[in-house]
């Protein structure tokens, strides 16, 4: 088995082990660009949140500018 597919496997377990219905692993600075960060994601029995977000800003952009301008906001800024 691939160190990758390991790696997803352990964080499915850890998910269905805690009932948690999501799991997330972030690496920053990937090819050590600060600028750069990769999430794994593991869902079980929920859409994932990138969908869910995609979803209402599409509807937030015909309906409500200001939640529309809040995503474009924090989609570049710095989150702790």
């Amino acid at each position: 088995m691939s160190k990758e597919k390991s790696i997803l496997e352990s964080l499915a377990k850890q998910v269905q082990e805690l009932k948690a219905g999501v799991g997330h692993m972030e690496i920053d600075e990937i090819l050590g660009n600060p600028n750069m960060t990769a999430v794994i994601s593991v869902y079980e029995g929920q859409n994932p949140s990138h969908k869910i977000l995609d979803a209402v800003y599409e509807w937030a952009e015909t309906n409500n500018e200001e939640v529309a301008e809040m995503i474009r906001n924090l989609s570049t800024a710095v989150l702790e």
